[in-house]
């Protein structure tokens, strides 16, 4: 995302992530999950997260499905100031999914909680 305004300076967004899940027997899947974000208003110049975890389904039929997954999240941040500021940080997650089958569309429903570790 790009925006120009009159009085201010131009803002640019840049985000994106990568999603994996291996299926496991007995309902389990492992996950994994690559992001990234860049945004000039907030002054980062690079964010990268690393998120892994485990999940199970709890209950499914062939048009809706719940889960839920556990695990860490490994953030670096590289901000855009003077100093060049640096940061790392951990954080554990949990959070709930709800998937909905309407004929060919899906609904997904995705709560989540970080807490720093």
């Amino acid at each position: 995302m790009n925006s120009t305004q009159d009085d201010i300076e131009p803002t640019n967004r840049t985000d994106g992530s990568i999603d994996f899940n291996y299926f496991l027997p007995n309902d389990w899947f492992a996950l994994y999950n690559f992001g990234f974000l860049s945004n000039t208003e907030q002054k980062i110049m690079l964010r990268v997260n690393n998120m892994i975890g485990m999940g199970k389904y709890l209950f499914h039929t062939n048009k809706t499905y719940l889960g839920a997954a556990a695990g860490l999240n490994l953030n670096t941040e590289e901000f855009l100031d003077e100093e060049n500021t640096s940061n790392s940080s951990a954080e554990a997650f949990f959070g709930d999914s709800i998937i909905f089958t309407i004929s060919e569309i899906w609904i997904y429903l995705h709560l989540s909680q970080r807490i720093p570790v």
